[in-house]
């Protein structure tokens, strides 16, 4: 618990560190100096609450429809408990609302709303808890009895840090009030004398405590004290918010509600006369919301959290006051004070961050400087200074703004966008669109009544343009500016907005837009919640309840979503109202060679790496001859930068003791450059795949004309040095035959086989059928087919049953696959080979289906069926890798099973045999599962399959 007297207004350093710790904590809103929940400390609360049901009293009053708002099924005592946890607050309590939950929310009618990062409990601004809780005791009990129980209730919760001055007051003033006032008196007193009787007792440091309790006028001009006081702080540091009479005008104006004569004697008769006049006249006084806002997180980022905080809480208290009388709850509309919790959390975050990162750059410049010289930064052919080259955005501004005060170029977000390299039409954009919410923002402030315009972002284009990036820094830049609280980024995704049942997508998509008021939500991928999933329609209800809170946050909220071009369009096609919420298109084209190439210079720099001379002609030669259309860009120069280190590394490994600096900070040309061919690790895996193949069962010719592949890639070097014409054919194949015969197995182990060759730069295998390329809408099967085929790019692609590809009539659109298919087998038939397979009849259907497809496959692979005896081999495979034994006379059983099905149409040849395994499998559990139970059964018989469990199984 924080060090000054609970019952200050202001905050410390302490307290705000507990507040913005992301745990619970009690205090810090109201009564008492904020105190963090631990496990342990929440089951000592809601203890210290339920231990009361064990009370000599605990049934002092009729508990059935109390007036207290607890569960009728709460022994009377923990209700009145409970409500005095809460109402020792003050008539307008605002709590944690993790922390509210985890102690009251089992007790409460309602339920605790965990919507926002604050509960706020009100009731009406003259009700006095105290007098109500006595009433409901007389009831029951004689005085004596009635102040014996309020008295065990408050030491109860004085064992509660932040309400411990409070609850102690409360006991004075019950003591004080036994000690001056007549029983008789007590007995008869009705609500309103019982109120005076309380308020004229209360000691004055009671009054500090509880000040609702002495009334309201001493209340309001104790918190109109406050007010003034932290105004005073923030105007000296530059941070002018509305005075108490402007705020007051415009709260009872837009309400429609009258100045009451309750706040003549805090407000003064002048004041109050002026403030009843302007009210009456309907006068709209001139408060921004928004600006508000805005105005308190500059405070708070400018070390002035606890004058930010003690000015809303005050203020906020005082309308609602004022809002509320004489008995209607009002919320304030100007005053944010959720926000403002958010706020302290978010920005002591990004500062901490900030000291942090400038603390560590320090220490690293520090380091540095204690190096011996000699480690020159290089230039190379590609006219890169690669030790000068930044791609943090580290610089000068951009855009001609001078810096302001107290801030330098690494700190300030238009130098950094300014620096990125490239995005030329990005910043261009981002400049106009900031001068037009800027200018609409003026408008306001000068009275103009027009509709602004949307500033919601669409950022189109592909991975790696720098997309999240500029997201995070026109959220700093808006923040600068004044146009967003916080300015914070808060990434989002479909998965974080869509529910899987009816009635949770809008809660999540709210959950996400809570989260990000003040700052930028940025949904990456943003046309996938137009994807149709053939369940449900919860894309369309996200982006509906999004659509509805980008209109009602819109002066505290800026939406961008990002992705494809193409997929964006269909997006916006799919749901109109998105066109006009999103004013702004922000076109991310692909980066060119040059501009990758400075992006790697400047990621050698930011490690403070020296390159080599050549090493920047070595990347350029390493960017692909054509890019797909998802080509990462800068993601893919973070990958080559990655692969380079770490080859620099393995260079290095073997020397480490004798190594100098500059050594180990200077990045050589071999270093970038993958040798396909040479690698030893690319052998390994070679022989590996090589051995896989040979131990295959049967497929003697597949072996052979595989050996023939192999042989004709190791000799294309050679060949050419000795002046052989070679033709330049892709590798992309036919495999052709009957289920079950390896066609997949043999695909997978050629990938690697290619791979260790230096063909294929990864070796994976990605197999595919129809549904995985063919989609039912127009448009959108061309990018279902690239998307799967770029997944394969560096392996192989395997589209399995190729020929249901075919157009089955003229609405079909495997058509459209197939053309687009051929042209990626074009595009990248240097680091990609597609293997079609299927049945040969229906394979020559498929190959006829487009005139271009016959020569897009040069090698055509037949797999023919397996014999009885190879399949046998197959089933002894699959029992000794599972350490099973297969008896000879179960081997037998099996075969004449496998003859018989041969004859059946629809043979699986190994995929039957791995489902007869599997069924006697089975059967064999379920023939010794009784024998298990009695420990009869040794693992020999465990281990061994009989011939009666292949007779049992399925075929």
């Amino acid at each position: 618990m924080s060090t000054h007297s609970p019952t200050r207004s202001q905050l410390s350093d302490d307290d705000l560190a507990v507040m913005t710790s992301g745990r619970p904590y009690l205090g810090g809103w109201g009564v008492g100096a904020p105190w963090m929940l631990d496990d342990e400390s929440i089951a000592a609360v809601r203890g210290q609450i339920l231990s009361m049901a064990t009370h000599q009293y605990a049934d002092c009053f009729d508990g059935e429809g109390g007036p207290f708002g607890i569960l009728d099924s709460v022994p009377p005592l923990v209700q009145l408990t409970a409500y005095m946890f809460e109402a020792l607050q003050g008539p307008c309590v605002v709590l944690d609302s993790a922390a509210h939950a985890a102690l009251l929310d089992d007790f409460k009618e309602s339920g605790i709303s965990t919507r926002r990062s604050l509960s706020i409990v009100t009731w009406t601004p003259t009700f006095n808890w105290l007098t109500t809780a006595w009433q409901t005791l007389r009831a029951r009990n004689d005085i004596s009895t009635t102040a014996r129980i309020l008295r065990d209730v408050l030491d109860v919760l004085a064992g509660v840090p932040p309400l411990e001055e409070a609850a102690r007051a409360c006991v004075r003033l019950i003591d004080t009030v036994l000690e001056s006032v007549p029983v008789a008196r007590l007995n008869s007193a009705t609500d309103d004398q019982l109120d005076g009787i309380f308020a004229g007792a209360l000691d004055d440091r009671g009054a500090e405590a509880v000040p609702n309790l002495r009334g309201l006028t001493f209340e309001l001009e104790l918190l109109r004290g406050h007010i003034e006081r932290s105004a005073a702080v923030l105007k000296t540091s530059g941070f002018t918010l509305p005075s108490l009479e402007d705020l007051l005008v415009s709260e009872l104006t837009d309400a429609g509600a009258a100045l009451s004569p309750e706040l003549r004697p805090a407000l003064g008769g002048q004041v109050y006369m002026r403030l009843r006049e302007r009210v009456a006249a309907g006068e709209r006084a001139d408060v921004d919301r928004a600006a508000i806002s805005n105005s308190l997180a500059r405070a708070i980022r400018a070390d002035q959290a606890a004058a930010a905080h003690q000015w809303t809480v005050s203020t906020y208290r005082v309308l609602w006051m004022a809002l509320s009388m004489p008995d209607e709850a009002r919320t304030p509309a100007s005053i944010a004070i959720e926000d403002l919790a958010d706020d302290l959390v978010d920005i002591r975050a990004a500062l901490r961050e900030s000291k942090e990162a400038a603390k560590s750059k320090e220490e690293a410049e520090s380091k540095d400087a204690a190096r011996p010289k000699g480690a020159a930064q290089s230039k190379d052919s590609a006219g890169v200074a690669a030790a000068t080259i930044r791609t943090d955005g580290v610089g000068g501004a951009g855009d001609g703004r001078s810096e302001p005060a107290g801030t330098s170029a690494s700190s300030d977000p238009w130098a950094k966008l300014d620096r990125m390299v490239g995005l030329t039409g990005v910043k261009e954009t981002v400049q106009r669109v900031l001068r037009g919410a800027e200018l609409a923002q003026r408008r306001r402030e000068a009275g103009v009544e027009l509709e602004p315009p949307a500033r919601h972002l669409l950022f189109l284009g592909n991975p790696g343009t720098g997309k999240t990036e500029v997201a995070r820094l026109i959220g700093e830049i808006y923040r600068d500016r004044g146009v967003l609280r916080t300015g914070k980024l808060v990434e989002t995704s479909r998965a974080d907005l869509i529910g899987e049942g009816i009635g949770e997508t809008a809660p999540k998509v709210r959950k996400r837009v809570n989260a990000a008021l003040g700052g930028v939500l940025f949904i990456d991928e943003a046309y996938a919640l137009n994807a149709d999933d053939g369940r449900s329609d919860y894309g369309k209800e996200a982006v509906n309840e999004l659509m509805t809170l980008m209109d009602r946050h819109r002066d505290d909220l800026l939406v961008i979503a990002a992705g494809y071009r193409e997929q964006m369009q269909s997006l916006l096609r799919a749901n109109p109202g998105l066109e006009s919420r999103f004013g702004n298109r922000v076109i991310f084209d692909d980066y060119t060679d040059d501009e990758l190439v400075e992006i790697f210079a400047g990621m050698a720099s930011d490690a403070r790496l020296a390159l080599e001379e050549g090493v920047l002609k070595e990347v350029r030669s390493a960017l692909p001859r054509k890019r797909t259309p998802r080509y990462g860009n800068a993601r893919e120069m973070r990958r080559l930068f990655e692969a380079t280190i770490e080859r620099q590394g393995m260079r290095l490994s073997g020397r480490l003791s004798d190594l100098t600096d500059d050594e180990v900070r200077t990045v050589t040309v071999a270093d970038v450059r993958e040798d396909r061919k040479d690698d030893a690790q690319r052998q390994r895996i070679f022989t590996s795949a090589k051995r896989d193949l040979d131990g295959l069962v049967g497929l003697g010719r597949i072996k052979n004309e595989v050996e023939g592949l192999v042989d004709e890639v190791r000799l294309e070097d050679a060949l050419r040095a000795a002046g052989v014409g070679m033709s330049d054919d892709a590798r992309h194949m036919l495999f052709l035959g009957n289920p079950g015969t390896g066609k997949t197995e043999v695909a997978r182990i050629l990938a690697r086989i290619f791979h260790g060759l230096g063909m294929l730069s990864q070796g994976h295998l990605v197999e595919v059928h129809r549904s995985d390329l063919v989609a039912g809408y127009i448009g959108q099967t061309a990018l279902k087919t690239e998307a799967k085929v770029e997944s394969a790019i560096g392996g192989v692609l395997f589209v399995d049953e190729a020929y249901s590809l075919s157009a089955e009539s003229d609405h079909d659109f495997g058509g459209e696959a197939v053309d687009k298919l051929l042209t990626y087998m074009e595009d990248y038939r240097d680091d990609l080979i597609v293997i079609a397979a299927g049945y040969g009849p229906e394979m020559d259907d498929f190959l006829q289906s487009n005139t271009g497809l016959a020569s897009r496959f040069p090698i055509h692979l037949t797999f023919p069926d397996y014999s009885d005896d190879e399949l046998l081999d197959v089933l002894r495979r699959f029992a000794r890798s599972e350490n099973r034994v297969v008896e000879a006379e179960a081997i037998s059983a099996a075969r004449s099973i496998i003859a018989a099905k041969r004859d059946q149409p629809g043979f699986g040849n190994a995929r039957d045999v791995r489902t007869l395994f599997a069924s006697a499998k089975r059967h064999q559990i379920s023939r010794l599962a009784d024998e298990v139970q009695i420990g009869t059964v040794t693992s020999e018989q465990l281990r061994t399959l009989l011939p009666i469990d292949f007779s049992r199984a399925q075929l």
